[in-house]
């Protein structure tokens, strides 16, 4: 598990998921789902759970179906350090094989049930900042993740074409 966030975050992630709940009125499942996530990151558990739920019973009152495949898991050669915290890779398909695969990354350790931070598409490069964030390159752009949430900040477009590598610098 990623170090605590920080008091700032904590409130950032409270403003944000309140504020998302208001906008829905608290019935959009969309919104709930995005709502529970911020409370998953939280490390609000119990909230998390409850919203989860809410949000499943909304999509079943609209006669929407949940299709769940078994999923085929490989670990990468992808290892990063987040503070004194190990985080793992994974590829991730469907056990069939159809469709473009996904990616997580996994923090590794003896804690029950591990944090997985999930990405719809494979990255060609990903690293860690100091600042903690989580940058990824994705076709013709850097994409900078929060690494405690996994929400995308920022999108840096390069006009050029697909990036292979990127070096990323800063200080105080």
């Amino acid at each position: 598990m990623p170090g605590a966030p920080t008091e700032t975050l904590q409130r950032g992630y409270r403003d944000a998921a309140a504020a998302v709940l208001s906008a829905a009125g608290e019935r959009d499942p969309y919104h709930l789902v995005y709502a529970a996530g911020l409370a998953g990151a939280r490390g609000e558990e119990a909230q998390a759970h409850q919203l989860w739920a809410r949000a499943r019973a909304g999509y079943d009152a609209r006669g929407a179906t949940l299709q769940v495949d078994a999923v085929h898991r490989r670990p990468t050669d992808l290892l990063l350090w987040h503070g004194k915290q190990l985080l793992r890779g994974e590829e991730l398909s469907s056990k069939d094989r159809t469709g473009e695969g996904t990616q997580a990354l996994r923090w590794l350790g003896t804690k029950r049930p591990q944090r997985r931070l999930m990405f719809a598409r494979k990255a060609q490069r990903t690293m860690i900042g100091d600042d903690g964030t989580l940058l990824r390159s994705e076709g013709n752009a850097v994409i900078v993740h929060d690494v405690v949430s996994g929400i995308a900040l920022r999108r840096i477009v390069a006009d050029d074409g697909e990036i292979e590598d990127f070096v990323a610098a800063g200080g105080p």
